[in-house]
């Protein structure tokens, strides 16, 4: 006896884009049909047809979820999902779009975040706290000198102690 064949997921989620593509098609002609004739009957199709929609959708991020986290982890999963639902309601975008760009991906063998690894939260406040403790300092000084003055110098310290974290950053890449 063989044995079924079970599609790939990328396959099971192109299969389920064709289904909501196919019931968009038939949810825009029966908006036709019920704008051409106002009937009751019309909006009745038009209700139950764009549930339909939704559903098949909602399966549809499910198969794109597994599809992606097959392809590329996790956080590649939870990204494309969240784009794909994001998109779907400007033009139903997130379905036509989001499961070809996962092939896409798939097929250029790029499917992975690479984010590096995390600081630690010790190795945070060492780069952190001198330079707050320094903006305190600067702060109170300058507005012992005059309210207005003191606090836009204050205000003056902080972008630049931002603005150099910043640039000290783009530049360590």
């Amino acid at each position: 006896m063989s044995e079924a064949i079970r599609p790939t997921p990328l396959q099971a989620m192109l299969a389920w884009r064709a289904r909501c593509i196919d019931a968009a098609t038939i949810l825009v002609v029966t908006w036709l049909v019920a704008l051409g004739t106002g009937g009751s009957a019309a909006g009745m199709v038009f209700r139950v047809t764009g549930a339909v929609v939704l559903l098949l959708t909602i399966g549809l991020w499910g198969h794109l979820f597994r599809c992606a986290l097959e392809a590329g982890g996790r956080d590649y999963a939870l990204g494309h999902t969240a784009l794909a639902i994001v998109l779907t309601p400007v033009f139903f975008l997130g379905v036509l779009v989001v499961p070809r760009l996962i092939e896409s991906d798939i097929a250029k063998g790029v499917v992975s975040y690479e984010r590096p690894a995390p600081v630690p939260f010790g190795e945070r406040m060492r780069r952190w706290l001198p330079d707050m403790l320094g903006l305190v300092v600067a702060a109170v000084l300058l507005a012992s000198v005059d309210d207005r003055v003191g606090g836009l110098l204050g205000l003056l310290v902080a972008v630049l102690i931002v603005g150099d974290k910043f640039v000290s950053a783009w530049r360590s890449r």
